[in-house]
Order: C-alpha cells, then sequence, then structure tokens
C-alpha cells in the first residue's frame, strides 16, 4: 500500500517499456509542469509500479509518475 504526503500531487501515467520513463518525466516536468501555472512542491517526486515485469508484457507496462505542486 502506498502513502504520499498530504498535499497536491500532479500525475501522469506512463506506458510501455521502463526505458521510455525518462522521455514521460522530461513531459511532465519539462512540459506540463512550466505550461500549468503551477510550481514543484516540497518533497520527492515517485514513481508507482502498477504492475510488473513477467506479469505483462512490456508494451503493457503502467507506472504512475507523480510530483508534489503548489501554487
Amino acid at each position: 500500500q502506498l502513502r504520499l504526503p498530504a498535499g497536491r500531487w500532479a500525475s501522469t501515467l506512463h506506458r510501455g517499456p521502463y526505458a521510455g520513463l525518462g522521455d514521460s518525466w522530461q513531459r511532465l516536468l519539462g512540459q506540463w509542469l512550466p505550461s500549468s501555472g503551477l510550481r514543484m512542491g516540497a518533497g520527492d517526486c515517485c514513481e508507482v509500479y502498477l504492475n510488473m515485469p513477467g506479469a505483462v508484457p512490456e508494451q503493457d507496462l503502467q507506472t504512475l509518475l507523480c510530483v508534489p505542486v503548489e501554487g
């Protein structure tokens, strides 16, 4: 069970191989966040793995990217 600290979070769902996570983070932090009117809040970003390699094909992996935000 995942417990994130209380507060406001932005998230996006990455679908596919873990090798593409860097691109998804770049779009979230480098494109979406600056255009959202929000800014990063205190705390750490995190990844939540919704399924695991071996349980599903690589193209069906799902990872939730979470960023604390404020503003």
